[in-house]
């Protein structure tokens, strides 16, 4: 019997938080499978200190996209409430910071890895697992 390819499709849902701003940062993600199975959840502080709160919604998408591809997956769609990092990634406004333009290389270049990666906007309430591990890190 032949091997058949078979997409590995899922989710990933992530946040940033810092106090104050900017200040000591945190991140969380989650990571779920096609079917809406929770396969991974993660939320710790990080370094270096201070950041902004956008710079740690991008370190979020960035380590989450990382575990992601550890894990296997083809296709992502990564799922935050910060309108302006999906912006910025999906070509609607510029990225005019140079720290954040680093951010953003960064992110495009771990998305390259994948066969299809999408990022949208979610509301606040949409993301309240990742903004919750995010958040309860500070």
């Amino acid at each position: 019997m032949a091997w058949r390819y078979r997409e590995k499709k899922g989710t990933l849902y992530y946040a940033g938080a810092c106090r104050p701003n900017p200040g000591q940062a945190s991140i969380g993600y989650v990571i779920k499978n096609h079917s809406g199975a929770l396969l991974d959840v993660y939320g710790d502080l990080i370094d270096p200190y201070p950041l902004s709160s956008n710079a740690a919604h991008y370190r979020a998408l960035i380590n989450g996209l990382r575990r992601a591809s550890d894990l296997g997956f083809t296709h992502i769609v990564a799922c935050g409430h910060l309108e302006l990092i999906s912006d910025q990634l999906n070509g609607v406004c510029a990225t005019r910071k140079p720290n954040m333009q680093r951010y953003r290389r960064k992110v495009r270049k771990i998305a390259s890895s994948f066969e299809d990666f999408q990022a949208e906007y979610i509301s606040a309430e949409d993301n309240s697992h990742a903004r919750s591990l995010a958040q309860d890190c500070l």
